[in-house]
């Protein structure tokens, strides 16, 4: 299996997710993931495929103690990648567009971009 390069910081991130039974590229049961991110210091967002129009998000403390679910409401398929970053909105990309939630309990709304921009993954810095 080859496995992207990554920071210590991501490293650190997959070796956690695997210890809550989550490891991007493998399958859990049903699941397979795909992405990961640092929503806060203490939280990482991943987002699981069971097949190519079923996907979900889960919410997992970095104890692996309650995996909750992320709500889906408001995009307009299936998420395919995802970014975090503490105090920042979740970003994801669905249906060739980049969507925004600021809440886990919101609803996803589109990003609006200036011109007209090719949709890519989303990002933070760091």
């Amino acid at each position: 299996m080859n496995l992207p390069v990554v920071s210590g910081v991501s490293a650190l991130a997959l070796l956690v997710v695997h210890s809550v039974t989550f490891l991007i590229g493998r399958r859990i049961g049903r699941y397979n993931v795909v992405d990961v991110a640092w929503a806060s210091a203490d939280t990482l967002i991943v987002l699981t495929r069971s097949g190519a129009s079923d996907a979900a998000l889960h919410s997992v403390p970095i104890d692996g103690s309650v995996v909750e679910p992320v709500t889906t409401s408001g995009l307009p398929g299936p998420p395919s990648t995802l970014a975090a970053a503490p105090k920042m909105p979740v970003l994801a990309v669905a249906e060739n567009g980049i969507w925004r939630l600021r809440d886990p309990q919101d609803v996803w709304t589109s990003v609006q971009r200036e011109g007209n921009l090719p949709d890519s993954a989303p990002a933070y810095p760091g």
